[in-house]
């Protein structure tokens, strides 16, 4: 918008009576919280677009360091392992202690242990 349309509008709106002065300031209350919820929005698919390209190199950094870590519990965000050991839900903590928003935790076996099948 120009600012000559701008000050327009507002000269209009000094004109308004505060019933009138109410109902645009609901309206324009309204458009900010649209507005906040798209933003919100395409910040979460960005996130989430970011996401899976970083766990590209944490699948690598698994791949890598798989026998190294046999028998734990790690997290890794992108190609740093941030926290590991025998506790799962201890690692958990000790990463979100880190900082870490949405942990990527995971249980490496080594490559000759049998899978674990389930109860």
């Amino acid at each position: 918008m120009s600012a000559k349309m701008l000050n327009e509008v507002i000269k209009r709106l000094e004109t308004l009576n505060p019933s009138e002065r109410q109902t645009i300031k609901a309206f324009l209350e309204e458009q900010e919280r649209k507005d906040a919820d798209v933003e919100s929005h395409e910040t979460v698919v960005e996130s989430s677009i970011t996401h899976d390209l970083l766990r590209r190199r944490e699948y690598q950094w698994i791949r890598e360091h798989r026998d190294e870590y046999a028998g734990q519990y790690v997290v890794v965000e992108g190609d740093q392992l941030v926290a590991h050991g025998a506790d799962g839900r201890q690692v958990l903590a000790d990463a979100r202690q880190a900082g870490i928003k949405i942990p990527f935790i995971v249980r490496l076996e080594s490559l000759d242990e049998p899978p674990f099948g389930g109860w």
